[in-house]
């Protein structure tokens, strides 16, 4: 009897660890960004569209594609360190919530940011586009 209960103990026990590592993942994975489109089997018109480069894009200059660069890639930045501040707290929160499954309420799943980086990463995938189209160095 007592081996019964000590195996169906165990088994609970791997389900626990199982939900804990599932319930971080959530807390601090964000969707995959969509993959910019094939170049190769595409027009540059075609391609403009489906990356949605407007026409006031089209005409900016290498200078101005590279400090735009750069200042996406600073917001991506800062966007990345939020997320990262919140993960212990979202970990610890994980833990408590197995136990006690109201404490996952106070978990800070910063989807907020996260839709800003993916607005970020299309942004990047466009000033990338339009820096190879027009030869920028």
């Amino acid at each position: 009897m007592i081996s019964l209960l000590m195996k169906h103990s165990n088994n609970f026990f791997k389900l626990i660890l199982v939900f804990i590592f599932f319930i971080i993942l959530a807390g601090c994975a964000r969707r995959a960004p969509d993959l910019p489109p094939a170049y190769a089997s595409h027009n540059d018109e075609e391609i403009a569209i489906a990356l949605g480069i407007t026409d006031k894009d089209k005409s900016m200059s290498c200078f101005r594609i590279k400090v735009d660069q750069q200042k996406a890639a600073k917001e991506y930045e800062q966007n990345e360190a939020i997320i990262e501040s919140s993960r212990t707290h979202n970990q610890v929160t994980g833990y408590i919530g197995v136990f006690f499954p109201p404490a996952l309420i106070v978990a800070d799943n910063d989807d907020e940011i996260k839709a800003q980086l993916d607005t970020l990463q299309k942004r990047k995938d466009q000033l990338d586009y339009l820096w190879k189209s027009k030869s920028c160095r």
